[in-house]
């Protein structure tokens, strides 16, 4: 089992060359990591919370509902979407 690294983007931003390292490593040996965005700030993260709810509402509608945005039915080829 693999331990978990956590590599902190705001330290990559800033260039910082141990976490390029603990990076590397992690995609190399593992070939996985949690990037954490602690300390970073970006407009898109603001809009994190009003994604989450739209998915969320979508979701919930009834099957009747969601079948109208199938995009099987919507587009032109068949993507079993």
């Amino acid at each position: 089992m693999a331990d978990l690294v956590v590599v902190t983007l705001s330290e990559l931003i800033n260039d910082n060359q141990s976490a390029k390292e603990v990076l590397k490593k992690a995609v190399r040996e593992d070939g996985f990591f949690y990037l954490s965005l602690q300390g970073y700030s970006n407009p898109v993260l603001e809009d994190v919370d009003a994604c989450y709810q739209l998915a969320k509402d979508v979701f919930d509608l009834p099957l009747e509902e969601k079948m109208k945005y199938d995009i099987d039915n919507i587009g032109p080829h068949k993507l079993n979407g």
